[in-house]
């Protein structure tokens, strides 16, 4: 399983520094939210789409997987019906049964194909009540071959340190399991 970042949690950066940040604090791949590095994304000169695979391949680190690609057109139509992404939190919330059991009976059917780790808080791992130890052991019991990211909604005190911060979590939390 690799780790990825979102790279909207660092989107001050420059897309280079992103991927040099990522990697340097322990991420294994980079997810892109288009929209931090475009307007539009339908017309991104081909050129530009390889310097920046090629930036994330100098770094030393993957891009996993592009997302929100839909937010400009979401935008432009501005209305409540259209939505490319549901908050799920308050369902998480409720959820009766544990995330580790769920990762127990899906991921053997090879209908999970990406993850997020994110705290039911909106935050990232560690910066709330979310047990992500027995998720990682499911996790790795199940052998996930896929992507998990980490896409916090809060940043506080700001994105670079969440980013570092919750990776080093979810490192220990791997490394005191095995």
């Amino acid at each position: 399983m690799r780790i990825a970042l979102c790279n909207e949690v660092i989107a001050a950066m420059p897309f280079e520094r992103q991927c040099a940040f990522a990697r340097s604090v322990g991420y294994d791949a980079i997810e892109i939210a288009p929209f931090t590095l475009t307007d539009d994304p339908a017309r991104l000169p081909a050129a530009q789409a390889a310097a920046w695979r090629r930036a994330a391949t100098d770094a030393g680190i993957a891009i996993t997987s592009l997302h929100y690609l839909l937010r400009a057109i979401v935008r432009a139509i501005d209305s409540p019906a259209v939505r490319t992404m549901i908050d799920c939190s308050a369902a998480g919330q409720a959820e009766a049964v544990p995330v580790a059991d769920l990762v127990r009976r899906w991921v053997p059917t090879g209908l999970i194909g990406h993850i997020h780790f994110n705290d039911p808080n909106r935050r990232g791992p560690g910066e709330g009540t979310m047990a992500f130890a027995p998720i990682l052991a499911a996790l790795a019991a199940t052998k996930y071959p896929g992507d998990a990211a980490i896409e916090p909604f809060i940043y506080e005190p700001d994105g670079t340190t969440c980013a570092a911060r919750q990776i080093g979590y979810l490192h220990g939390l791997i490394e005191a399991g095995k």
